[in-house]
């Protein structure tokens, strides 16, 4: 730890930004680092946050559920009894795009949220109360067990009513690549 000759103030003021800075040993945060905890622990509490925010808007999210799960039965009723010859390939394939891109508007929603929380995440980024980086790790990882139930339920729906390939590999691939695409967007989504 360097030492300055700053007098009695200057201690005071370094006992000071020392004790301020929680979730922290002195030897895992740097002094000159403008935050007052870790990575680690900003992690954790901004996970904390933002899965507190999810349980306060868990109506809108069962809500979108229902609405994507209504639409997958509708959407794969219309694709049911494809056929097994050439005809059918294209129709297979407007499944497989219709199903990505309905993905990719669903992810389009986190737009109001994105922007609502800008001027937020500005303010306490100006605090160093958090690194906006890590704002953007949580909410990443925040999102992966909804989408998942949610994109799953979904792809589960529409691959059965349209009657796809009855292999659990070409299913799994298919939900993977639902997955990515969503939370790629939605990623996407908030960056801008």
């Amino acid at each position: 730890m360097p030492t300055t000759n700053l007098g009695a103030r200057g201690a005071g003021v370094e006992r000071l930004i020392d004790q301020t800075k929680v979730g922290a040993e002195s030897n895992r945060l740097c002094r000159r680092s403008p935050y007052t905890s870790t990575i680690p622990y900003q992690f954790i509490q901004l996970f904390r946050r933002e899965t507190a925010i999810m349980w306060g808007s868990r109506y809108t999210l069962a809500f979108r559920t229902a609405y994507q799960l209504i639409f997958a039965a509708i959407v794969g009723a219309l694709f049911n009894q494809l056929p097994e010859t050439a005809d059918g390939a294209f129709l297979r394939s407007g499944v497989l795009f219709f199903a990505l891109l309905f993905s990719s508007l669903v992810a389009q929603a986190e737009m109001v949220a994105a922007v609502s929380g800008c001027l937020v995440t500005y303010k306490q980024k100006s605090m160093s109360m958090f690194h906006p980086g890590v704002l953007a790790l949580v909410q990443t990882v925040a999102d992966m067990v909804p989408n998942l139930i949610t994109i799953g339920l979904f792809s589960l729906i529409l691959y059965e009513a349209a009657g796809l390939a009855q292999t659990a590999g070409q299913f799994f691939a298919f939900l993977l690549f639902l997955l990515s695409g969503c939370l790629c967007l939605t990623a996407m989504f908030r960056l801008i």
